[in-house]
């Protein structure tokens, strides 16, 4: 009878179901826990009633006491009051508290517990060993205001308090930045010394940054310093392939934003990360030399104001000096020639005849431009073929489209592309256009959706190469000849940094050798950014780069010694002739390789200063004036 009455209450109690494994093997078998406590009446002894609530009336009378045995009675659990009183009046039952019902499941932990008081047991910790849990540290519970917020202001996780210890340990002392700040100062506000600002600000360096410009934006900026920046002008890369990783381009702009939204990005890029108080604007650098064969830098502007750093980063970008073509060809033209550089839109080139030299991005700009406007078909004359890419392969962006066979050797990436590519748009000979001087990855691609369209519809006509000029006629190498208004060289650009000597840059800035072309072989405090040639955006190189430098210039990174340094010059410039050839080969870079790489290298260069292996820059000298 005792023991289905306990089932019974026991089953009352949960719900009528029986109670879940997990409670009891946590908390042993309900019905029978609280009977585990010694009572503390002798055996036979009558069982006190509980006290009831005083009535308004008469105080009632307690309740006789129940026979050994009985409900109620001792070594049966808490004492329970006998409905069966003394005759002549029943006594009512005490109010009893209602039993709040728990829903089913494990049995939470007690309030003790969670609260971390002292009187709960601890928790017992596991056996060390493969898949066991580290057993919990001895430490006083945290408030529970801490815990309802735990991500508030100066508290952290257990793990990232960890964390933090381990990477303060793993740096190291010399991966801390000076208390004496060195200034370093970035030679322009374009992408790749905006990229360098922030890095420096974020390793805790005072950086400088020198913009001929009134605004930052660099060569996006249309009409600012000299920015060639035209009205149609559009990023040939897909923004998700060229956004800063630290600022993403906005999720509803479109996947090829116009050169006003980059300029706009830039602009906000720069207001974001307090870069602009640093920036001189109107500030066009001069010269930058040694004070000294140990001094410091002495920067000089145009305007004559002097300064002089610790260091210097040059961020001035390779697209603003125009190349004209090396032998001009023979002959007299009565009509106008100009760069592509002086390009703004198509308007100065309504009702007159035109002829585009190039193949690259900013002749077939122009040349689709000029189509809808000139008078007649626009010429499109080129000596060399490219490969056209349209900027959406297979309803994506074809860069990437390009980007997830980065894992495959280059090899094996351009005859995989290269077949997609005439799937999709077939051969440039197929348009009548000369064919590629190379594969695809080798040499840079042109990247339009417009020009195919134009040639198909006879809007725009191929030419050979240019061969004379005889008056207002342009002879090609096949011997035909057009009348030409207007004459376009879209030839590119030359690296030129005028304002550092021949004796640190040599006769041809694109042949300096730079270390993950980024420092100076020969001197300490002299690095640049985005001088390069990369086969994709150039936004992440920079930041790469940027971060690079920064952490080189706080003391959180060393290059190798010198003779490892110019070794792994010379073997990547050997891997670039054998890609690329003779066209830049030192400033070629793989985009998806190069982005790669940086990231293991600033670990190496951290793993160099914790073993002893190399020291961090410091400045030999130190001193800041201004005339």
């Amino acid at each position: 009878m005792a023991g289905r009455a306990a089932g019974a209450r026991g089953r009352r109690r949960t719900g009528g179901r029986p109670a879940p494994a997990a409670r009891r093997r946590r908390a042993g078998p309900p019905r029978r826990r609280r009977a585990r406590r010694p009572s503390r009446r002798p055996a036979g002894a009558a069982a006190a009633p509980r006290p009831a609530r005083p009535a308004p009336a008469r105080p009632r009378p307690a309740p006789a006491p129940a026979p050994p045995g009985a409900p109620g009675s001792a070594g049966t659990g808490r004492p329970r009051p006998s409905r069966r009183t003394a005759p002549g009046r029943p006594a009512a039952a005490p109010r009893r508290r209602p039993r709040r019902r728990r829903p089913p499941g494990p049995a939470p932990r007690s309030r003790a517990r969670r609260r971390g008081s002292r009187s709960a047991p601890p928790r017992p910790a596991r056996p060390a060993g493969r898949g066991s849990r580290r057993a919990p540290r001895r430490t006083p519970a945290r408030p529970r205001s801490a815990r309802a917020a735990p991500r508030s202001r100066g508290w952290r996780p257990r793990a990232a308090r960890g964390c933090a210890r381990r990477c303060r340990r793993a740096a190291g002392p010399t991966s801390r930045v000076p208390r004496t700040s060195p200034r370093r100062p970035p030679t322009a506000a374009d992408p790749a010394g905006l990229a360098t600002g922030k890095a420096l600000r974020d390793a805790g360096v005072e950086a400088v940054l020198y913009e001929r410009a009134g605004r930052a934006g660099g060569l996006w900026a249309r009409g600012a310093g000299l920015s060639p920046a035209y009205a149609s002008l559009h990023l040939n890369t897909s923004k998700g392939r060229t956004e800063f990783a630290d600022f993403p381009m906005p999720r509803h702009w479109p996947d090829y934003p116009s050169a006003d939204l980059v300029a706009g990005y830039l602009a906000d890029y720069a207001e974001r990360f307090g870069i602009v108080p640093h920036i001189r604007f109107g500030s066009a650098v001069a010269s930058v030399e040694r004070d000294g064969a140990d001094g410091p830098w002495a920067v000089t502007t145009e305007a004559g104001d002097t300064a002089r750093y610790d260091a210097v980063v040059v961020a001035n970008g390779h697209n603003w000096d125009p190349r004209w073509p090396d032998s001009a060809p023979p002959g007299e033209f009565t009509g106008v020639q100009m760069h592509a550089h002086a390009y703004r839109d198509a308007e100065q080139f309504r009702g007159r005849r035109v002829l585009v030299v190039g193949m690259g991005n900013s002749a077939m700009d122009i040349a689709v431009d000029a189509s809808h406007v000139a008078a007649g078909p626009v010429l499109l004359a080129a000596r060399r073929g490219v490969h056209i890419v349209p900027k959406y392969l297979f309803g994506r962006p074809s860069d990437a489209t390009g980007g997830a066979l980065a894992a495959l050797p280059w090899r094996v990436r351009q005859r995989v592309a290269e077949a997609m590519l005439r799937l999709a748009v077939g051969r440039p000979q197929d348009y009548g256009l000369p064919a590629p001087a190379g594969g695809l990855f080798q040499n840079h691609p042109t990247i339009s959706d417009t020009i195919l369209h134009r040639l198909t519809h006879g809007e725009v006509a191929p030419r050979p190469g240019v061969a004379r000029f005889d008056g207002d006629e342009v002879v090609f190498t096949d011997g035909t000849a057009d009348p030409v208004d207007v004459v376009v060289w879209a030839t590119g650009y030359r690296v030129s940094i005028p304002f550092l000597s021949r004796g640190l840059v040599g006769a041809d800035p694109e042949r300096l050798p730079l270390y993950q072309r980024v420092f100076h072989l020969d001197e300490p405090g002299l690095a640049f950014v985005g001088l390069m040639q990369s086969t994709g955006a150039a936004l992440p190189i920079v930041e790469a780069q940027a971060k690079l430098a920064a952490a080189y210039f706080a003391g959180g990174y060393a290059p190798p010694p010198p003779a490892r340094r110019r070794r792994a010059v010379a073997r990547a410039l050997r891997a670039a002739t054998e890609r690329w050839g003779d066209r830049r080969p030192m400033m070629r870079v793989d985009f998806d390789q190069y982005v790669a790489e940086l990231p293991r290298e600033l670990k190496a260069g951290r793993a160099r200063l914790a073993r002893g292996e190399a020291r961090p820059f410091t400045p030999a000298h130190r001193e800041e004036t201004s005339a």
